[in-house]
């Protein structure tokens, strides 16, 4: 029961890593802290004991801790919109979006969980969604070979643009924390932007051609 407590805490310590790598660090460092802050405690308290320092100096001590403390006792702020923005930005289709579309899409990414063998894309289907590899590992399975995506990687992106039925399926590996973008959303969110859709289509069809050259020389 601890192990599996163990390596839920770490996995989801990994998917907070990678969505919100800021934030993480700002609280990473503050845990860090607050064993420092424990320690010292318990070094002046020996100190005093043993006669090392007088009681006037073991209060000036314990008060600094005490401010130490109280500055590292609020959370940090967490601002999704800019750690996902992050996310977003590493994808090629997405280059042709200015700031605000980015934070837009930001927010509409949903959190989804996927078990062990379980199918993330099936070949054939129909696109609707990409997704973000928050924490685990998957496997894209091709006619010819296999691909893993670990975490930061992303997958299904063609999909939103795409209505070519799927080529691959994708399977998760083990227990998976996704970002999924649905099309519908994207889709949503490209038609306030009409000459950004217009590049996007332009990529992605560039993109398809380019794959379907390589599958015709292969």
């Amino acid at each position: 029961m601890i192990d599996n407590r163990q390596e839920a805490v770490d996995s989801a310590f990994k998917a907070l890593s990678l969505q919100y790598p800021g934030y993480a660090e700002s609280i990473q460092t503050r845990q860090l802290e607050r064993a420092a802050i424990r320690f010292e405690t318990n070094e002046y308290n020996r100190r005093l004991r043993e006669g090392i320092i007088s009681r006037e100096v073991y209060n000036d001590l314990r008060e600094q801790l005490a401010e130490r403390r109280g500055a590292i006792s609020q959370r940090p702020p967490l601002d999704l919109g800019l750690e996902l923005a992050k996310m977003i930005e590493r994808v090629p289709l997405f280059a042709s979006l200015d700031r605000p579309a980015v934070v837009e899409l930001s927010k509409r990414l949903r959190a989804v969980v996927a078990l062990p063998g379980e199918k993330i894309i099936s070949v054939g289907a129909q696109p609707d969604s990409m997704y973000f590899i928050a924490a685990g590992d998957v496997t894209v399975m091709l006619p010819n070979f296999q691909v893993t995506l670990k975490e930061g990687d992303y997958v299904g992106e063609m999909g939103l643009i795409s209505d070519s039925p799927r080529s691959a399926d994708v399977v998760s590996d083990g227990y998976s924390h996704l970002l999924a973008l649905y099309r519908k959303d994207f889709r949503a969110l490209l038609d306030k932007r009409p000459a950004v859709r217009g590049e996007i289509e332009a990529m992605a069809a560039r993109r398809i051609a380019e794959n379907e050259g390589k599958a015709a020389a292969s």
